[in-house]
């Protein structure tokens, strides 16, 4: 799709300090790994959180927006704890459900693939298991659905990240390719870091944002500063 290397980092996400270990988890996706580039997003403050329980409104899935990449977060920003992880959700771009672990009814707009990019990065091996396949089927699209599917995780990761931030690097109606960035935190020391595992393309595909998989080697994870430069800060908690 990005006619470049495609990358999958699945398994759980382990920050050991004293051996230096980080294992990836949760962010799983497509796309070719670029440097930052002269356009990286601008920064932008992140909205407030909010966990409540109440259901989110209908997002307006379909509706198409030709846009720029976003340079700060989006309006309109509540912030659910989905097994334990702060998502965002959105009353405007989704999403609009999220039964059986998968979320969908996201905008065709910029705002609605970046929410349908950091919520299927989350819920696909960091769900209950007996969901995850559900996840993978509705929310991948690619030849690299079916490893996906294989390489699951059997069981809930004790340790989790939380969404950081974004660098968002391309848009069109039906692709987007965007960064995200992961906080890891080592609750044995109290201590975290800022991780980048790969950028994700989504594509816009059965009247909704998905992940574009095609099956090829993920790349290494990068570290990044404490400022998150070149990243637009969002994050829940």
């Amino acid at each position: 799709m990005w006619g470049g290397r495609r990358w999958t980092a699945v398994a759980a996400v382990g920050f050991v300090l004293v051996v230096g270990l980080l294992a990836l988890f949760v962010v799983l996706g497509s796309g070719q790994r670029h440097a930052p580039s002269d356009a990286a997003a601008g920064r932008g403050s992140a909205p407030s959180a909010s966990a409540g329980g109440n259901a989110t409104p209908p997002a307006a899935a379909g509706t198409t927006n030709s846009g720029q990449p976003l340079t700060a977060a989006p309006p309109g920003i509540s912030w659910r704890l989905v097994d334990g992880v702060a998502l965002p959700f959105s009353a405007t771009d989704g999403p609009h459900s999220a039964a059986g672990g998968v979320a969908a009814g996201f905008s065709r707009t910029p705002a609605g693939a970046l929410l349908a990019c950091v919520q299927t990065a989350f819920r696909i091996g960091s769900v209950n298991p007996a969901e995850q396949a559900s996840v993978v089927r509705s929310m991948v699209v690619g030849a690299g659905r079916a490893g996906l599917l294989a390489s699951r995780p059997a069981a809930v990761p004790a340790v989790k990240p939380q969404l950081a931030g974004f660098r968002y690097l391309s848009y069109t109606d039906d692709q987007a390719l965007i960064s995200l960035a992961w906080r890891i935190t080592d609750v044995s020391s109290d201590t975290s870091r800022l991780v980048d595992v790969g950028e994700l393309g989504m594509t816009w595909s059965g009247g909704d944002w998905r992940l574009m998989d095609d099956g090829s080697a993920p790349p290494p994870a990068a570290e990044l500063d404490p400022g998150l430069t070149g990243y637009v800060p969002f994050a829940g908690v």
